[in-house]
């Protein structure tokens, strides 16, 4: 019967086709469930970037110890004034391929997106 009917209910590749088709980057940053995921999984690579950076600068330290300036930063100071200057210029760049790999994670905006064309559909 096709009231039982369910997008929730389909396959992974029926809901991520679904997805990709009618939902952009702003409904999932809309939905403060989907923005946390999104925005912990950029954290996430923001961090390692910084990682690499900081250990990129202590290996141009050690072979630049000569220099005044640098041989000066001992408590790393001059590294976290180069990761804020970094993370003031880091465009958000969100990867929705974490959503799509587990299209179940955003049922409710299936439920929604649903709702919203039955309501369409019978006015």
């Amino acid at each position: 019967m096709m009231d039982n009917y369910s997008l929730v209910n389909e396959d992974d590749s029926t809901k991520v086709d679904i997805l990709k088709r009618d939902f952009s980057i702003n409904d999932f940053l809309e939905d403060e469930y989907t923005r946390n995921i999104l925005e912990e999984d950029f954290s996430k690579r923001v961090n390692k970037i910084d990682d690499d950076i900081i250990d990129y600068y202590k290996y141009f330290i050690s072979y630049n110890c000569d220099s005044s300036i640098l041989s000066k930063d001992d408590k790393g100071i001059k590294y976290c004034k180069l990761l804020k200057l970094i993370h003031k210029n880091i465009s958000k760049d969100y990867n929705i391929q974490i959503l799509y790999k587990n299209p179940n994670i955003v049922n409710h905006l299936l439920e929604k997106y649903e709702l919203k064309f039955h309501e369409l559909n019978n006015n």
